[in-house]
């Protein structure tokens, strides 16, 4: 057997592998070369683009430097399948050499990440030709998971939505099957509603899905994302935004099951669009400017996490449970982890339905237990790392009694009669 008729070229964890051989071309009927987890792996040959029948290749680098790989050797990849992930994207020259990888004609993927890598002061220039290059790289309308890293774009760099006519038909020929959207690092974006929601001034009479088919939504490290009040339109209903002559809707996200929001600073409010009716989970991590939420949770949800510094929102659930006296009847699950509060939030007695509690890493969070008795579902309470919760454990907390599963730093609580 020859090189030529290799069909698989496994590298998968070879941390010290820094390049791959420059004839790598010349294996014709090469269909997967993997390389997850070559985390030493910093660019690759020019070659590349002459295997076209590959068919698995996890991750692709552009290196415009020295006649390396430019991203326009994708193009001919025209088999590719499964996940992969695109780095180096700030070396791509311009908007043309990016709509050559011809990424919307790879159907097969599933799964595209688009890493721009880290940008120290990008210049105006640097930002105009990463919105042409990512403007470029739209994926195949097939996609589920789409991963966005490091763009250094002011603006939310693609919107995918499908326009729907009077008479129901699409009129635009594409819909997007995305499942899965995550957009980390976005460094100078500042609104994302304008541009989720699209022009605020269109007087288009017909309505809009937006992401139609998203179920989870990861947004994380974005530090100028300055979300308020005044900048999200009112709902006419759940999850629906009035267009500005009232005859038209956009329906954003409706079947979104999963959020989470991580270390942005100078977000004020959880836009509610994000809110959708089949919204199940929701976690918020590090995001200490907030002041509230706008609206209030759907009545599906059913998982909590308040995780870091989470301004008012770390003191009181009140934005949460405000006009909900039932307090969310299917919310079996709340954690608190890393609070700087002392104290328990308020509002958390309206959550009556909660079975399961935990509590971690709160150095300076103390309470009562019988602050507990008010919470009649709870089934399971647990704190990790909490000092002053674990110095009150060996008072009788046979008070809260009720509760069949108590555990302290991994350790049962054994209650007395």
């Amino acid at each position: 057997m020859t090189l030529q008729n290799f069909q698989t070229l496994k590298l998968k964890f070879c941390k010290s592998l820094r390049k791959l051989p420059e004839r790598i071309g010349e294996l014709s009927n090469l269909r997967h070369l993997e390389v997850l987890g070559a985390t030493g792996l910093c660019c690759f040959p020019q070659s590349i683009g002459r295997l076209s029948h590959l068919q698995t290749l996890n991750k692709f680098i552009v290196n415009a430097a020295n006649g390396r790989c430019i991203i326009e050797e994708l193009g001919n990849l025209s088999y590719l399948k499964g996940n992969l992930e695109i780095t180096g994207l700030r070396k791509v020259e311009n908007m043309n050499e990016a709509k050559r990888a011809e990424l919307q004609r790879k159907k097969n993927l599933h799964f595209l990440e688009l890493d721009f890598g880290f940008f120290d002061d990008a210049t105006k220039d640097d930002i105009q030709r990463m919105d042409g290059a990512i403007q470029a790289l739209q994926p195949h309308t097939e996609l589920e998971q789409l991963v966005i890293k490091g763009y250094p774009g002011s603006m939310f760099p693609c919107r995918m939505s499908r326009e729907i006519g009077e008479s129901g038909e699409s009129t635009q020929q594409q819909e997007m099957s995305l499942e899965s959207l995550s957009l980390r690092g976005l460094h100078a974006v500042k609104h994302l509603s304008a541009e989720l929601l699209g022009n605020r001034e269109s007087r288009s009479t017909s309505s809009m899905v937006i992401f139609p088919k998203l179920t989870k939504l990861e947004i994380e490290i974005m530090p100028e994302w300055e979300e308020q009040h005044f900048d999200i339109l009112v709902p006419m209903k759940s999850n629906t935004i009035s267009g500005s002559g009232g005859t038209a809707s956009r329906i954003i996200m409706p079947s979104l099951e999963a959020l989470e929001i991580s270390n942005c600073p100078k977000l004020k409010v959880v836009p509610h669009y994000m809110f959708s009716r089949s919204l199940k989970k929701l976690v918020i991590r590090e995001c200490p400017g907030l002041i509230g939420m706008q609206h209030c949770l759907p009545q599906s949800f059913e998982h909590l996490e308040l995780l870091r510094d989470l301004g008012a929102l770390s003191k009181s659930l009140t934005p949460v449970t405000l006009n909900h006296n039932n307090g969310y009847p299917n919310l079996k699950y709340l954690q608190i982890g890393y609070s700087p509060c002392s104290s328990l939030p308020q509002g958390l007695n309206q959550l009556t339905s909660l079975q399961d509690l935990v509590v971690s890493n709160c150095m300076f969070l103390d309470f009562n237990p019988e602050c507990l008795r008010i919470l009649p579902m709870l089934s399971k309470l647990e704190t990790i790392c909490c000092q002053l919760l674990r110095e009150r454990s060996r008072e009788d907390w046979n008070i809260i009694s009720h509760i069949p599963n108590i555990t302290i730093d991994f350790k049962k609580l054994t209650q007395t009669n």
